[in-house]
């Protein structure tokens, strides 16, 4: 569970990695996903449940994959965006198997300093990178202390917006620009 404040309110994010698995194609060969699924709302109590009177900001089913030799592969997502309770736009879906598209890489197998890369892969729709600006970092955040914690910078060039994540090990996203891991 991850909270905090973003214009003003309190917001939260729940991932949950689901005990569901999506299939992409890509010519004779195809690749099994994991879907994890992201839940943001406005936690206008901070109670960090989504309550009768709060507010669905977003879902998404996000798919990924690990490769042999250790990278998570990004493979695409399912985004339902609200407005007063009611999906208004699926903006930001994409598939790596669509015409067009391709994977990403959500995290190299050794993360180095400097190392960038394509996050998201759906030329007009998706199109994040990232770059690892530090490792070795120890952050701590509501949930705890996290030693070897990886620093990452992304950005997107279709509305030009950046932010900062940081991955800590055996536990993952520690830090989502404003929002802090404060239970897992």
């Amino acid at each position: 569970m991850y909270q905090g404040k973003e214009k003003g309110e309190t917001i939260g994010l729940r991932i949950t990695v689901l005990n569901r698995t999506e299939s992409f194609a890509f010519g004779s060969r195809s690749v099994t996903t994991r879907v994890v699924e992201e839940l943001e709302w406005v936690d206008a109590n901070a109670n960090g449940r989504v309550d009768k009177d709060e507010e669905l900001i977003e879902i998404s089913r996000n798919y990924f994959a690990q490769a042999q030799a250790g990278t998570v592969c990004y493979f695409g997502e399912a985004v339902d965006i609200y407005e007063n309770g009611v999906v208004v736009s699926h903006e930001g879906s994409w598939r790596a198997d669509a015409a067009g598209n391709a994977p990403g890489i959500y995290m190299p197998a050794s993360a180095q300093e400097g190392a960038s890369f394509q996050q998201e892969n759906a030329p007009g729709v998706a199109q994040d990178q990232a770059t690892i600006v530090r490792t070795g970092r120890t952050v701590t955040v509501p949930a705890g202390t996290f030693a070897n914690a990886i620093v990452v910078r992304d950005y997107n060039p279709l509305d030009g917006s950046r932010g900062t994540k940081v991955y800590a090990p055996s536990v993952g996203l520690v830090v989502d620009g404003p929002l802090d891991l404060i239970s897992y």
